[in-house]
């Protein structure tokens, strides 16, 4: 069910993000007819305190309501792959609730983490005037240390709705947004890999659930030679560079390379041999050179940047751009 909400423009969210795409959308939910297959729910979880309602999942008017509780999404946390998680979010009563994201699995006992265990595990919560945390929204980093940014006075008081981003890179940096304007940046989240888990403690309104994979950024540069990048020949060079966990010249599946003015064009010409790298850098690493041919590109005269995309051998999205000259 569509709903008006507060201002969020995706443009913002995705340039605040450093870059990062979405790829393939793995939820995408609306809750029209009620509570979809495949979404597991765990039951009498959260110790509900007397004179609360008992544990409630259950779908009203196109709202999934989650009543201190937790439900497990279809999709999963892939390390390599990076994730895109956002709703429509809204924390009704008790004033003292909240609402957290897991991503995190015990193989120990095959439980999740919060559910039936009396623990504070989020990798992300958000808490509205009146909890423990008002008006805050966490995140937590792998060795326990946590990032609060406080929204303000009543930004999250119960009753409002509110659009809530989380976006965990391929590094697990943590990101995430809240109505598109307060936003917190974590490096290392805690997200590990495995099902991905909504959880109250409280009453929770949700929808318009969306969870994507997210493609990496990498750097590159076009026709590397020319500070302005201008394009001019029928063939368009440009160099892929390798960093940290990622290697230009044996990582990437070239046949999956599209480069042009969406990044979406088949334009591949060729690549270096696998195994055949230099370092245009200086960083010590060896990077991937590769031309496109122009005419597939799509690009105009009037076009200011171009993008690249692929994946890894290891089925990993990720995207680059750089800025262009287009000449005749």
């Amino acid at each position: 069910m569509r709903r008006v909400t507060l201002p969020f423009v995706l443009a913002t969210a995705l340039a605040w993000s450093a870059g990062a795409a979405a790829q393939g959308v793995l939820v995408e939910e609306g809750f029209d007819h009620g509570l979809p297959a495949g979404w597991l729910r765990f039951d009498a979880s959260l110790n509900v305190p007397n004179g609360f309602p008992a544990t409630t999942l259950q779908v009203v008017n196109g709202v999934m309501d989650l009543g201190y509780g937790c439900v497990i999404l279809p999709g999963r946390y892939v390390r390599n792959a990076g994730l895109r998680i956002e709703a429509d979010v809204n924390i009704t009563w008790p004033a003292a609730g909240d609402f957290n994201v897991f991503v995190f699995f015990d193989p120990a006992d095959g439980d999740v983490w919060g559910c039936n265990h009396a623990t504070n595990g989020y990798e992300f919560g958000i808490y509205p005037i009146g909890s423990d945390n008002p008006n805050d929204l966490i995140l937590v980093a792998r060795n326990g240390t946590f990032r609060r940014h406080t929204l303000g006075p009543n930004r999250l008081f119960g009753g409002q709705w509110h659009h809530v981003v989380i976006e965990v890179g391929a590094n697990r940096d943590l990101r995430s947004l809240v109505d598109g304007v307060d936003g917190v940046f974590l490096r290392d989240g805690r997200f590990d890999e495995g099902p991905i888990l909504l959880r109250s403690w409280g009453h929770v309104l949700i929808d318009n659930v969306r969870v994507s994979t997210m493609a990496r950024n990498v750097g590159i540069d076009i026709e590397p030679r020319d500070p302005l990048n201008t394009i001019r020949r029928r063939g368009i060079r440009v160099v892929i560079f390798s960093a940290a966990g990622f290697d230009a010249v044996t990582d990437i599946d070239q046949s999956t390379l599209t480069f042009g003015k969406t990044g979406d064009e088949h334009s591949l010409h060729r690549c270096a041999s696998r195994g055949r790298g230099r370092d245009y850098n200086g960083d010590g690493l060896a990077d991937l050179y590769c031309t496109f041919k122009r005419k597939r590109t799509g690009l105009a005269q009037a076009d200011m940047r171009a993008i690249l995309k692929g994946r890894t051998t290891a089925g990993a999205a990720f995207v680059g751009e750089d800025l262009v000259l287009v000449g005749r």
